[in-house]
């Protein structure tokens, strides 16, 4: 959405940002799977197709909605912002809390948050 606004800048910062992101969220889908006896390249290939295919689709759907609707960017932008800190302290947080790793969580916590920061002044967002 960012891109097809023209805010290329923000739009690659975002784009870094997902990807960074895709990350974790694939071991967080990997790690389950395999210790449930899912094998490794089937696992592979459900992270893939589960990151891999809903993203790009996403991305088409947006950029064709930027283009013919001015003024969403930043409408879109906030509902996804509030949707993923909905997620965030509603999911996350209290589950990577309950299992007795919560100085991991946390440290993980300040960590991915100091990165995106470091990540948003390098592209002066």
């Amino acid at each position: 959405i960012a891109f097809a606004s023209g805010e290329t800048a923000l739009g690659i910062a975002i784009a870094t940002a997902i990807a960074v992101q895709n990350v974790p969220d694939g071991f967080a889908m990997a790690v389950p799977a395999v210790r449930a006896g899912v094998s490794a390249p089937r696992t592979l290939l459900y992270t893939t197709i589960s990151g891999g295919v809903p993203e790009p689709i996403a991305a088409a759907i947006g950029f064709s909605l930027v283009a013919v609707v001015s003024g969403l960017f930043p409408v879109a932008a906030g509902f996804a912002a509030g949707a993923m800190i909905a997620v965030v302290f509603r999911e996350l947080i209290p589950s990577s809390h309950g299992h007795g790793y919560a100085d991991t969580a946390t440290a993980a916590f300040v960590l991915g948050f100091s990165v995106m920061l470091v990540v948003d002044t390098v592209l002066a967002v």
